[in-house]
């Protein structure tokens, strides 16, 4: 039993300024009392403190002890009590048969208790490099995602501080007069960070999407009459910032200002930056570099080709739209249509996955294949693509590669609607 609490604040109340030999005298009375009583947690408490004092303690302590933690379920500590105590005694100790006696009996536990702490022991540390190496990762992330957008594209967001990473962080340093020694330092992070604001209001009026599942403003929709203001802004304040380069000159671009455009997109496509190849496309095939304003198809061709093979899906749709109407000196195709297609709804870029979707309901070029469109759409959904909740929700009403379902088709209609794509209002009309 644990006995009286008013019994430990007596005993934890003994004044610390009487002399040495009375504290202890006072304590051994009080573990007399906890004896009694079987207070086993009141004893190992007691013992510790009665070890703490600067005196010689008699070895017949180990051994209550033991019996205590033995009690109260820790036998690894009991076992290691009782091995002082005959370390201390032999044999002559009063309670050596007990002693002998009782560690015959924790030792099996002892071994189990053991185990189990070497065990926590490794899983903790474990635990401890997986955390360790999670936030190194994360670190490394955040590094090369900065660092992808102020000058070095080619550096991708992996978590493993890699050669070309190092390379980037020890120019970035260079650049900042920072001290070079390619690492991840506070100093480093704190500076790119600086560099690359998490939002702008060029962003929100020329945005240019840098991932394949995020969708761009298309150029005619800029308001160039602000986006060029705030971009030029937004250029000034972090001029190492590639975006703000890329949507300068696409805000230029909707402005008809297309040599303006090309000059600003020039350093950005030098350095590789996959929107400003694709913009030079757009540029030479928009015809406004010339007197005659007329298209650079096979220019503006290379441009794209160049980015179509970097990966981006915008590119790689103007690519197969190029391929489909026999533009820039190609001969038409329908299967590197499909072929450029795919690769753009295989990078997760909804507009692909959507005209690809419809390409297998129809069986355009194509075998038909519901289940593929059906795929498809689910995926360009996940982005919130209104076109996706359209031609999925058609799948539903006229039961292609599914039941017909009238209640999910109006409910996709809707869904479609409030994303802005007015042709389901005629369809919820119907079904309503």
């Amino acid at each position: 039993m644990l006995g009286n609490p008013r019994a430990h604040a007596e005993s934890n109340s003994i004044n610390e300024v009487l002399p040495l030999e009375v504290q202890l005298d006072l304590h051994m009375s009080e573990l007399g009392r906890l004896l009694l009583i079987n207070d086993n947690v009141g004893i190992i408490d007691l013992i510790a403190r009665i070890r703490s004092l600067d005196a010689e303690i008699p070895n017949a302590l180990y051994f209550l002890e033991a019996t205590a933690l033995h009690k109260t379920g820790n036998a690894l500590a009991s076992q290691d009590r009782l091995l002082r105590y005959l370390q201390n005694t032999g044999r002559e100790g009063r309670y050596y048969e007990k002693a002998t006696e009782l560690l015959l009996t924790v030792r099996a536990e002892a071994a189990i208790q053991e185990t189990s702490r070497k065990e926590n022991s490794e899983k903790k540390r474990r635990q401890q490099i997986e955390a360790e190496m999670k936030a190194l990762s994360l670190r490394t992330r955040e590094a090369q995602r900065l660092l992808a957008q102020v000058g070095f594209p080619q550096t991708n967001e992996s978590g493993t501080l890699d050669q070309t990473t190092r390379e980037a962080l020890a120019v970035f340093q260079v650049r900042k007069n920072l001290q070079v020694n390619a690492k991840i330092t506070r100093e480093t992070i704190e500076k790119l960070r600086d560099s690359v604001p998490d939002s702008d209001d060029c962003d929100t009026l020329a945005y240019r999407a840098s991932k394949p599942s995020k969708i761009s403003i298309n150029l005619a929709d800029i308001a160039y009459q602000l986006a060029v203001p705030a971009c030029n802004k937004a250029l000034r304040l972090y001029p190492d910032a590639a975006r703000f380069q890329i949507q300068y000159a696409r805000s230029l671009l909707a402005a008809g200002r297309a040599s303006n455009a090309k000059t600003a997109a020039d350093s950005a496509a030098q350095l590789g930056y996959k929107g400003a190849l694709h913009l030079l496309g757009q540029i030479y095939a928009d015809g406004g570099l010339n007197d005659k304003n007329e298209p650079d198809e096979e220019t503006a061709l290379k441009w794209f080709l160049e980015a179509a093979n970097k990966d981006d899906p915008e590119a790689q749709m103007v690519v197969a739209a190029y391929y489909e109407n026999g533009k820039g000196g190609l001969k038409r195709n329908s299967t590197r249509v499909v072929e450029w297609q795919t690769k753009a709804a295989d990078l997760n870029y909804p507009p692909a996955q959507v005209t690809l979707a419809r390409r297998y309901i129809n069986g355009s070029s194509v075998s038909r294949d519901y289940e593929k469109a059906m795929n498809l759409l689910k995926s360009a959904i996940e982005e919130k693509y209104p076109d996706a909740y359209y031609y999925l929700a058609e799948m539903y009403e006229r039961g292609r590669g599914t039941k017909k379902d009238k209640a999910t088709a109006l409910k996709l209609y809707r869904q479609a609607k409030q994303l802005g794509m007015e042709a389901a209002t005629a369809k919820i009309q119907r079904l309503d």
